[in-house]
C-alpha cells in the first residue's frame, strides 16, 4: 500500500483507493463486536453516577486493544489523534458493549470508529473515530499487519458509516 494513501472503503471502487460507504444512521452488526466487554464500575463514574467522559476513552482503547489482539497484530499502536461524539450518559453499574470498525490503513497507522453501547438496552451512548500509528517495527511486520488487514477492510466495506463518523 502507499505511504501516502489511506486505504478506503467503496462500493466503487476508484482506481489506487477504496471509500468507504455513509449512512446517516448507526450501525451495529455482530461481527463488529469488540471481545472487550468492560462494566461502569463504580471508580468510572462522576457524583452523579454516570460514566465519566475520561473513561468513554478508555473502554474505546480497550476495545481498540481487543480489535488488534483478536486480528493478531503485535505491533505496538499509540493514538495519533481521537474525536468522541457523546450522545447519551450511562449509569454507573451498566455492562457496555462496544464495536470496532476498520476504516481505512496504510503503512502509516489505522483509522476506526468505535461505538459504545449501554445494556441492556443497547442504546448508542458514544462514538469515538481515531488514527493510531504503530510505535516500531519492522517492514516485514508492517507487510503483515496489511496482509492481515486487507480482508478485515473489505468484510467492514457492507457496513456503512454515519456521516458524522468518517471525518478524518
Amino acid at each position: 500500500l502507499s505511504s501516502t494513501l489511506w486505504t478506503r472503503l467503496k462500493l466503487t471502487q476508484t482506481p489506487g483507493m477504496l471509500r468507504m460507504v455513509r449512512s446517516t444512521l448507526p450501525v451495529f452488526h455482530d461481527s463488529l463486536i469488540s471481545s472487550a466487554t468492560p462494566s461502569v464500575i463504580a471508580e468510572w463514574t462522576d457524583y452523579n453516577d454516570h460514566f465519566n467522559v475520561a473513561y468513554y476513552v478508555q473502554a474505546f482503547d480497550l476495545a481498540a486493544q481487543a480489535f488488534r489482539k483478536d486480528h493478531g497484530l503485535s505491533l505496538p499502536f499509540q493514538i495519533k489523534a481521537n474525536r468522541v461524539s457523546y450522545l447519551r450518559e450511562v449509569p454507573g453499574g451498566r455492562k457496555l458493549m462496544l464495536t470496532t470498525q476498520l476504516v481505512g490503513f496504510s503503512d502509516k497507522g489505522l483509522h476506526m470508529v468505535q461505538a459504545l453501547y449501554a445494556e441492556p438496552e443497547h442504546y448508542l451512548a458514544a462514538v469515538e473515530e481515531r488514527l493510531e500509528i504503530p510505535v516500531s517495527g519492522t517492514v516485514d511486520e508492517i507487510a503483515h499487519t496489511a496482509s492481515v488487514l486487507k480482508p478485515v477492510l473489505e468484510a467492514h466495506a457492507q457496513f456503512m458509516l454515519p456521516d458524522d463518523w468518517n471525518t478524518f
